[in-house]
């Protein structure tokens, strides 16, 4: 079920982050750049999941983001449902109340390298905007 709604990020148009070597990675990472938000998942194992809507005020750091205005903690299936299932950022029930962010979001440098980046293909950039939209 977790790989199932693996590809469904990467359907929705995450950038995915494989932190560490490509066959042992130490983290998962995944966000969605908003206008005003980037969604982001931060997979240590699939008992250490992280979730969160991070507000854009100024420079954000995906791998440390210090507030957000949502976070969800957990097990693996239940935090991506989560992140999946979080209402379009100009839904009238989005978050909006800042907050410091959970320290389960941090990444630091050393974990993180090597890293190997996907981005999203052309036909799903905004994808995750198109399906939430229709509130």
């Amino acid at each position: 079920m977790v790989e199932q709604l693996l590809l469904e990020v990467v359907a929705d148009g995450f950038t995915v982050y494989c932190c560490g070597p490509r066959t042992a990675p130490t983290a998962l990472a995944a966000s969605y750049e908003w206008p005003d938000y980037v969604d982001q998942l931060t997979i240590r194992s699939c008992e250490r999941v992280a979730a969160a809507r991070v507000p854009k005020l100024g420079r954000v750091d995906v791998f440390a983001p210090e507030v957000v205005v949502w976070a969800y903690e957990g097990p693996a299936e239940h935090t991506v449902r989560a992140l999946l299932n979080l209402v379009h950022p100009q839904h009238p029930d989005a978050p909006i109340e800042i907050y410091p962010a959970p320290r389960t979001l941090l990444l630091p440098r050393h974990e993180q390298r090597p890293m190997t980046i996907r981005l999203p293909s052309a036909s799903r950039i905004g994808a995750r905007g198109a399906r939430l939209a229709s509130w």
